[in-house]
């Protein structure tokens, strides 16, 4: 990882660098403006209550010829990669570390070197067991496979660049992951008397991403589609981030829909975010297919401070996977007693039907 460093980040660092002590998080959190210690604490807090309420309960029951126990395990250790560089995401620590720590696994966190005193105080806030100064495709590697430093996880979640996506879908032969990451997504859907300045912010926002972003709307009338693409130009010249944002709208598109083709184009696409505005807010109860869905709610929100998360699948996986939640850290085992024969004919005849003849004398030894 050394060697590594050296070359790809351009930063020397010795083995005994590469973690971060707790206390070193711990001072960064007490280091905070109070504002933002305070901002901090009350998202992490959310996504903590959040994500202890989805936890799921161990069940027991019988029937006529088995006990069935079915318990809800964590997973032991789990990786969560933090983008750095120039810019810092305690966001990021919060969303995939939190959620983990409810389930009750190790968290192991990775990030580029010389993280901010913000990423290291969010990992204070999550609990995160061990935090390295470790970023790239090789931090994905050194979490799948171990190190002498890093021991190997079971799971990686968190977003990265190309290359960190990349090296999490080599090592998805080997190691749980929780998603491909891809550009960003929003599809609005706005009745005529939704707050089209509030529309076109919410667009603005996810577009400022960068410029790979994928925006776009689908108005229930043709007026609400003029009014919001021409505030979105507006915002889009006007926003801090232009540079990005405007090359993201550059390949949005606004539609006119009615409900039912709006429902269509949702279930078909299965985007990361939904937002309903307005009446289009009926049309929550009929989608099938996606990441997560605002109704009238800024998904900017969702993104830090409601409790639910914004590690959530793009690229159409929302057709086969949810938002990151409690749930990706948790796995069942069931236990099984038999308490009844009347079911060892059953099996047998169906393991002699594909030719696994010692399975059939297994179960005709339990009869005699």
């Amino acid at each position: 990882m050394v060697r590594y460093g050296e070359a790809l980040d351009k930063v020397s660092l010795t083995v005994e660098q590469l973690r971060i002590p707790k206390k070193q998080c711990k001072k960064a959190l007490n280091g905070l403006p109070e504002e933002l210690k305070n901002a901090l604490t009350t998202c992490a807090e959310r996504i903590r209550v959040f994500n202890e309420r989805l936890r799921p309960a161990d069940l027991k029951w019988q029937d006529t010829f088995a006990e069935f126990s079915w318990r809800w395990i964590p997973i032991g250790r789990v990786g969560a990669y933090v983008p750095g560089g120039q810019a810092a995401y305690p966001s990021s620590v919060l969303m995939n570390a939190i959620p983990a720590k409810a389930a009750g696994s190790i968290v192991v966190v990775c990030t580029p070197p010389s993280p901010k005193p913000v990423v290291l105080a969010a990992c204070a806030l999550a609990g995160v067991d061990e935090v390295y100064q470790v970023g790239g495709a090789q931090a994905i590697a050194a979490m799948a496979y171990g190190t002498a430093t890093i021991a190997a996880v079971d799971k990686i979640v968190g977003p990265g660049g190309a290359y960190v996506d990349a090296a999490k879908r080599l090592c998805a032969k080997d190691v749980a992951i929780d998603f491909p990451a891809g550009p960003t997504e929003l599809v609005a859907v706005a009745g005529e008397d939704a707050d089209v300045k509030q529309v076109a912010a919410d667009l603005v926002a996810q577009a400022e991403h960068d410029a790979r972003a994928q925006v776009g709307l689908l108005a229930l009338d043709e007026k609400t589609a003029q009014n919001v693409r021409q505030e979105v130009m507006r915002q889009a010249a006007e926003a801090k981030r232009a540079a990005i944002a405007e090359k993201s709208i550059a390949k949005a598109t606004f539609e006119v829909a009615t409900p039912n083709q709006a429902l269509e184009k949702l279930n078909t696409g299965a985007f990361e975010h939904v937002a309903l505005y307005g009446r289009a807010a009926e049309l929550e109860k009929d989608i099938r297919n996606a990441g997560a869905i605002y109704v009238d709610t800024p998904p900017a929100l969702g993104d830090y401070a409601l409790g639910s998360n914004h590690v959530l699948p793009t690229g159409g996986f929302a057709r086969s996977a949810g938002m990151l939640s409690v749930y990706g850290f948790l796995k069942p085992v069931v236990a099984i007693r038999r308490t009844r024969k009347g079911l060892e004919e059953a099996a047998q005849r169906l393991a002699e039907s594909e030719g696994l003849y010692a399975h059939a004398e297994s179960l005709e030894e339990e009869k005699k």
